[in-house]
């Protein structure tokens, strides 16, 4: 392996180490956001549903008159729904009507007890939603709470800015990293001593024969 394979082998596996650290931050604290927004809902959605399964009817536990537009406003709204998927009482309003998720979501949060899912009622209305079953009497009804996803969404767009940012610096420094390990180590080469050798030749002189008288 020649000395520019070399160097760009110790850059891939510098930058896919910080590409691996860089990105499990990303989704630690994406993820942060992402469920620190369904912490109203969940309180509002335990309530109800508690007063449910204490007694209460569920069609008389919230107005079903005038409602949080969506669309628009960050507040947390709750929603009743009876087993077919009908509206008993809701504090929530799309384009002036009531709006309502589809039957297998409700179908899910009956399997499953609860559901936290990202509902969008409409294009570009993201809800992060809460959904409980829970029995009234002898039927089955389902409690919603929900909260736009806005400003979330905003932050989670300002993370992934942010990151991607602080990766691409990151591998640039990781390449001027490289080059100056590159200068050092030519350095080092520079500054080492050559030892010759030097070859001795002995030369062995003989004495003359002498003749025998």
């Amino acid at each position: 392996m020649n000395k520019r394979n070399t160097l760009l082998s110790v850059w891939v596996v510098i930058a896919a180490i910080l590409t691996t650290v860089i990105g499990l931050v990303y989704v630690s604290v994406q993820q942060s956001y992402r469920q620190s927004a369904n912490d109203p809902q969940i309180e509002i959605n335990e309530e109800i549903t508690a007063a449910i399964a204490s007694g209460a009817p569920a069609d008389q536990l919230i107005p079903t008159a005038g409602g949080t537009d969506i669309k628009t406003s960050l507040s947390a709204f709750a929603m009743i729904f009876d087993q077919d998927g009908k509206v008993l009482g809701s504090s929530a309003k799309l384009n002036d009507a009531d709006p309502v998720p589809p039957k297998a979501v409700l179908d899910a949060a009956k399997q499953q007890g609860r559901s936290l899912i990202t509902w969008e009622p409409e294009k570009g209305v993201r809800i992060a939603t809460v959904i409980s079953s829970v029995q009234s009497g002898d039927k089955t009804v389902f409690v919603l709470a929900g909260k736009n996803m806005r400003e979330v969404e905003n932050r989670i767009g300002a993370l992934t800015y942010a990151t991607i940012t602080a990766w691409i610096i990151s591998l640039l420094l990781a390449i001027l990293l490289v080059r100056a390990l590159d200068n050092l180590l030519k350095l080092a080469g520079a500054g080492s001593t050559t030892v010759e050798q030097t070859e001795v030749v002995i030369i062995e002189e003989t004495s003359p024969k002498q003749d025998n008288a």
